[in-house]
């Protein structure tokens, strides 16, 4: 009987001890996937995901498909000042696609210099191979046009080529505070930036023309004072969510994102043309109305041979001479009624569709009859060609001078919108 009682004892020993042990294999808890720093979207729903050392592609349900390792750059040792030095450790920044691939940049500031250290990693779509290529600036970079374009916050700048060669480089003048949006057009690149530019004391954002680093100030439209014009009826204001910058077809849109009181979220879309000029309000829509069909008036007032031109501004009280009643109005910087050589009546504007001031009409040379904006310098063709652009900003616009309708009423004529 003891023995059974002291084998009994035993086995229980055994079994407490054996729970116990149980307690140290516990099963793991499941390694967490690193979450993605930046993803890109294909149109068929799978993503490219970009981690801290890896470039992944996935389902839409997550599950991965390919992925390869970065090879991130090594550590660089640069002068931190006074007798020191400091080790720069690069970084994985931004996913975009590039060239039959995808491209991200691994960089580290240097704080001594303010500048970045970079280097731009090309991979594959089948993610199977990557390239590294060391490159000279990057505060701002975006990819245009199948070219890689860097710059610093100094106003340097770098434009890449697919293989990242250089084919251009040059200093803008005045330091970038925003680089907002890059554009190619008619074989040059526009970039739109904030400048800060001294002595000129000029600051505010500029088109760039990066070929010839030509500028033009353009005037930014204030988030609220947009909201007042596309909202007048709330009684809250509205929320701006966000305001983005881009180049699309040959102009500039900015779009602004508000959330109105109710909860419904709407976009304002602005549209600008390469020298600032607002493509929504191209020459206003000015009310046109120039009666010269009462009797006599055209005999006085009118064109009677080809080449004759006559001006007509309400405002200006031109011609002295002319009774201007209150239904009468003469456009948005006045009207040029002509008559073409081959005998038509026609009218125009006065104002160069370019620099839309009310204020700057276009002259008419006596000798070429062409119309001729003194400010840009545009020449349109208004005698034989509609008022078809010729020369100057206009042509590379493709502005015309805006035309009115004339037509015939007894025995003149009137001239409306």
């Amino acid at each position: 009987m003891k023995h059974l009682i002291f084998l009994f004892s035993v086995l229980m020993l055994c079994i407490t001890s054996s729970c116990s042990d149980n307690k140290d294999y516990e099963p793991e808890p499941p390694i967490m996937e690193e979450a993605p720093k930046y993803v890109l979207q294909n149109e068929d729903g799978t993503y490219y995901a970009l981690t801290s050392s890896t470039i992944s592609l996935k389902t839409p349900d997550n599950k991965t498909l390919k992925s390869i390792a970065i090879d991130i750059p090594t550590p660089e040792s640069v002068n931190a000042g006074y007798g020191t030095t400091k080790e720069l450790i690069f970084e994985l920044v931004g996913l975009q696609r590039y060239d039959n691939g995808v491209l991200t940049l691994a960089r580290s500031r240097d704080d001594v210099l303010n500048e970045f250290h970079c280097y731009a990693i090309k991979v594959n779509l089948d993610l199977t191979s990557s390239s590294q290529y060391k490159i000279n600036a990057a505060d701002f970079y975006e990819i245009c046009n199948n070219h890689f374009i860097a710059g610093k916050r100094s106003g340097e700048f770098y434009i890449y080529n697919q293989n990242f060669a250089i084919e251009k480089n040059g200093v803008i003048d005045g330091n970038i505070s925003n680089f907002a949006a890059l554009g190619y057009l008619d074989s040059k690149f526009y970039a739109l930036a904030y400048l800060n530019r001294q002595p000129q004391n000029d600051s505010g954002y500029f088109i760039i023309n990066l070929s010839d680093l030509s500028y033009v100030q353009f005037k930014v439209e204030n988030a609220w004072d947009v909201a007042a014009s596309a909202f007048p009826n709330e009684t809250k204001e509205p929320r701006l969510e966000g305001q983005t910058y881009a180049f699309v077809d040959g102009h500039i849109e900015i779009t602004y994102s508000f959330t109105l009181y109710d909860g419904s979220k709407h976009e304002v879309i602005l549209k600008y043309d390469l020298l600032g000029h607002s493509l929504d309000e191209h020459l206003a829509n000015s009310p046109v109305n120039i009666d010269l069909a009462y009797y006599g008036t055209w005999d006085v007032y009118g064109v009677h041979s080809a080449g004759d031109f006559q001006y007509f501004c309400k405002d200006k009280q031109l011609p002295s001479s002319f009774n201007y009643l209150r239904e009468t109005y003469t456009g948005f910087g006045g009207v040029y009624i002509i008559r073409t050589f081959l005998g038509d009546i026609k009218a125009f504007d006065a104002t160069c569709p370019v620099e839309q001031n009310r204020d700057l009409i276009v002259s008419i040379d006596p000798e070429t009859y062409h119309a001729i904006c003194s400010a840009c310098g545009s020449h349109y063709d208004i005698f034989e060609n509609n008022g078809a652009p010729i020369s100057g900003n206009a042509l590379e616009l493709k502005y015309g001078m805006k035309p009115y309708t004339v037509v015939s009423m007894g025995s003149g004529y009137k001239i409306t919108n």
